[in-house]
C-alpha cells in the first residue's frame, strides 16, 4: 500500500517540476515581449 502512495507522490513531484519548467519559459517569454514593447 505504501509503495502505491510513494509512486503517486513521485509522479506528482515529476509533474510539478515539469510544469514549473514550462511555466517559467512562458513567463520569461512574456517578460521579454513586454520589455520589447516598452523599448519601441
Amino acid at each position: 500500500m505504501s509503495t502505491i502512495i510513494k509512486a503517486i507522490c513521485d509522479n506528482l513531484v515529476i509533474e510539478i517540476l515539469y510544469n514549473a519548467d514550462r511555466i517559467r519559459v512562458i513567463v520569461m517569454q512574456r517578460l521579454q515581449k513586454m520589455r520589447k514593447s516598452e523599448w519601441i
